[in-house]
């Protein structure tokens, strides 16, 4: 080896080395921040649901197009549909609809007989009704095998996929998604918008990829964004330490407004007000 392949071999552990002090430093301001009351776990925050598990593939989803074709009464048996293509980077887009017959109260359609006029169920579901019935664990083969009781209530909810990183969050304002292949991030005490937005631009960022990095399981797309892996992630709580009326809040807010509507660029903008106020060291 060379005298310059030894001093750029030398450079280069240095620099492995810095990073590895600094990255520690890190871990360690988390802890006293936690401990401190000025961070705290993700799950003192949200709820972490998982998505609904429909039970048949292509049966259940019909695209965009399919949607706006059929008869208006009928719109109100599907919701939007998140998958793993949905979301980017803050952004929801909605591709497909699913056949989601649930209301406040649970099953709309409980006996079959009432599904006689309704033409998905004489199209797609009548003729795939041998294998829906081959389910396990349902108690009508029209119904999905696991819609998440928590979705039939419409409201405003973060969103993730399952796997990915700082890429994979969204919010859906209007309130009628429902996520399949994901988490739903579910506020244990009352948010307002802002809130969400608040969060949706923290979890958009690369010091969250930092985070996920140190607590979750590392997989080919990313990291595993489900409950068992981010549970103690470390974030600012909006309930505590007057945090609404911070400036750093107030900016975060409306950078997430900007993710929503497609703008990434914002992200090393958001890094920098996250590093000044709630992640020093990092």
């Amino acid at each position: 080896m060379t005298l310059s392949n030894l001093y750029a071999a030398f450079l280069l552990y240095i620099s492995k080395l810095s990073y590895l002090r600094k990255f520690n430093e890190f871990i360690k301001e988390l802890d006293i921040y936690h401990k401190a009351g000025k961070l705290v776990a993700i799950t003192d925050v949200f709820s972490i649901n998982q998505g609904a598990l429909l039970g048949v593939k292509n049966v259940f989803k019909i695209s965009s197009k399919e949607y706006n074709s059929i008869l208006t009464e009928e719109k109100r048996y599907f919701r939007p549909v998140l998958t793993n293509d949905s979301i980017r980077t803050g952004k929801i887009i909605i591709n497909e609809y699913v056949w989601f017959p649930y209301d406040k109260n649970g099953l709309i359609f409980k006996d079959e007989n009432n599904l006689a006029s309704v033409d998905f169920y004489k199209t797609r579901l009548l003729p795939n009704k041998e294998i829906l019935e081959k389910r396990s664990g349902i108690n009508h083969w029209w119904s999905l095998t696991r819609p998440r009781n928590w979705q039939f209530t419409q409201e405003p909810r973060l969103f993730s996929n399952r796997f990915g990183n700082s890429n994979s969050f969204g919010f859906d304002k209007k309130g009628d998604c429902v996520i399949e292949e994901g988490n739903a991030f579910i506020p244990k005490k009352e948010f307002q918008t802002t809130d969400y937005y608040f969060y949706l631009a923290l979890f958009s960022s690369s010091i969250f990829d930092l985070l996920l990095s140190i607590y979750s399981k590392p997989i080919m797309s990313g990291y595993d964004l489900g409950k068992i892996q981010i549970k103690n992630i470390p974030i600012p709580n909006i309930q505590k330490n007057n945090l609404r009326e911070n400036g750093a809040y107030l900016k975060l807010s409306e950078l997430g407004k900007e993710l929503e509507n497609g703008n990434s660029f914002i992200k090393p903008v958001i890094d920098d007000i996250l590093k000044s106020y709630f992640y020093p060291n990092c």
